[in-house]
């Protein structure tokens, strides 16, 4: 029998495309769906969860499991070391999505810039939920326990290209203007121009656009992040350390900030400190093109 693939998006009248689709997007259900807050959270479960499609094979030697998923996926090279000094972020972005800006986490976008190989696309559609299971949790407390496992429903929405999901999603489109979703901390020591220079340094070190357009470009703090429900966050009400991994973090608080460009930019934008787990996520503003 053959593996299952999941339909792909296409625009009305667009020809055939050979190329291969770079975002997967879940719908997620449950009661109740997760908080915005936990975006860092529920992107690590996200990971998890598709890192297990692939399986685990053992180190011979230090009997450390070592992921079967490729590079692109796992986040990690040949010698299972993480991909951090890339600078072309070539490996998947894991981002949870709040899209009717409620306070509540209701889809899961996988962005892999490189695209994703058909027979990664047979796997993922297979993915059918998340979970998290404390692990922290006295082996004897068995009730306690229970209570505190999770789980989530995902349902495919299906692959694509950014250009695709952008009537339905907060995190694609083309504008000049991006503001914050979730908190952006800086992934290098603030220095005296703060969140603008370290901005304007991670657009140019990822090559999103020419140094004389990052240098261009506008950044402005802004103390909350509103929502349609509920009280305003700031920045601190946000997980902002991942449960896996030792990542340095030399930015503990965050700010939420706008972004305005000289020339319209297409998304996502995801720039900053556990920005491949939903931190430093940009939505496209007032001025976004259909």
């Amino acid at each position: 029998m053959s593996a299952p693939t999941a339909r792909r998006r296409r625009r009305r009248g667009a020809p055939a495309a050979d190329d291969r689709p770079d975002v997967a997007r879940w719908v997620l259900t449950g009661r109740p769906r997760p908080r915005v807050e936990d975006t860092i959270r529920i992107a690590d479960l996200m990971r998890v969860a598709v890192m297990s499609t692939f399986g685990w094979t053992r180190d011979p030697r230090t009997g450390r499991k070592i992921p079967c998923a490729p590079p692109e996926i796992s986040g990690h090279g040949g010698d299972n070391g993480a991909l951090r000094e890339d600078p072309s972020h070539g490996h998947a972005f894991w981002l949870p999505e709040d899209a009717d800006n409620d306070g509540w986490i209701d889809h899961v976008t996988v962005w892999l810039p490189g695209g994703f190989h058909p027979d990664w696309q047979a796997k993922l559609s297979g993915l059918r939920k998340l979970w998290l299971n404390p692990r922290d949790r006295a082996s004897g407390d068995a009730e306690a326990h229970a209570r505190a496992v999770k789980e989530w429903s995902l349902a495919l929405d299906g692959f694509g290209a950014p250009v695709d999901f952008a009537s339905v999603s907060r995190l694609f489109g083309s504008s000049r203007v991006w503001t914050s979703l979730t908190p952006f901390l800086a992934a290098g020591h603030l220095k005296r121009d703060r969140y603008g220079g370290e901005v304007r340094r991670l657009l140019k070190r990822r090559g999103l656009v020419s140094p004389e357009v990052a240098d261009a470009v506008q950044v402005t703090p802004e103390t909350t992040l509103r929502l349609t429900r509920g009280k305003d966050l700031r920045p601190t009400h946000f997980h902002r350390v991942r449960s896996r991994g030792s990542e340095r973090q030399p930015d503990s608080q965050g700010s939420f900030l706008t972004l305005t460009f000289p020339e319209t930019q297409d998304g996502p934008l995801v720039l900053g400190f556990a920005s491949h787990f939903g931190l430093g996520l940009f939505g496209p503003g007032n001025d976004t093109v259909p």
